[in-house]
């Protein structure tokens, strides 16, 4: 059984590694590589590196081994796929913002980074987004300043319904209110060690009213210790209540 669990282990981690560098192959050669160097950026140091990946990951499936091949996997990851994030990355910095053709993290964490405790945007984005519009704007080379709801419109979240709903300001107010407090202590960082229990309660009692049946612990691989687990963790709760009998 020990036997079993570690093969089993060693061909998930072989199998994340592969779906990873074959996803950076892809990106570099059909999104990123065509599009910086149609604007004259060199990309002979890019080419290389996603070249390196490409030996790596051929080398790696060869191995009929599942440790040898978990020893190449780690190389492939830690090694050489960073090396190749080093040269994208310093490419991104020289390319505009309007010619680099996927999201970039500002712009997926741009909600999250500049709202404050009530939802109202903040700091130096307060009233609008830079945003490039490519093809829709005339200019070539200068981010246009479009207004937040504009921004939402764009990117259809309004008509998904995502973000429509959230507890803040008014609504959060009147639902704390039970438990003897307001929206106000989201000013305080600290709310998170010392009020969370009746924030949870609170937050439960609004997504029942809200006709909420289920909700998610949504765990991002974001690496902070420098390596991309490349694993999201997910646990789904379902809300009911037993009737008297």
């Amino acid at each position: 059984e020990t036997q079993a669990r570690r093969d089993i282990s060693l061909q998930h981690y072989c199998g994340l590694v592969e779906i990873e560098a074959n996803c950076m192959i892809s990106m570099l050669t059909k999104e990123i590589i065509p599009a910086v160097s149609s604007i004259g950026i060199d990309t002979k140091a890019l080419a290389a590196a996603c070249a390196a990946v490409k030996a790596g990951l051929h080398t790696f499936e060869k191995e009929g081994d599942d440790y040898a091949k978990a020893k190449l996997a780690r190389v492939l990851r830690l090694e050489t796929m960073e090396a190749c994030r080093t040269v994208c990355d310093a490419i991104e910095k020289q390319c505009p913002v309007e010619a680099w053709p996927i999201a970039s993290y500002k712009e997926l964490l741009f909600l999250d980074c500049n709202q404050d405790g009530h939802g109202t945007t903040t700091g130096s984005a307060q009233g609008g987004y830079t945003r490039a519009l490519g093809a829709e704007s005339k200019e070539t080379s200068a981010n246009v300043e479009l207004p937040l709801d504009k921004l939402t419109a764009d990117l259809e979240v309004m008509t998904k319904g995502y973000g429509t709903k959230r507890f803040i300001g008014a609504v959060a107010d009147k639902y704390l209110a039970k438990y003897g407090e307001s929206s106000k202590i989201f000013e305080d960082a600290s709310w998170t060690k010392t009020k969370a229990d009746v924030v949870a309660k609170a937050v439960l009692d609004w997504g029942r009213c809200s006709g909420a049946t289920v909700y998610t612990h949504w765990f991002q691989p974001l690496g902070a210790n420098g390596v991309r687990h490349g694993q999201t963790g997910q646990v789904h709760n379902h809300m009911f209540t037993f009737g008297k009998d």
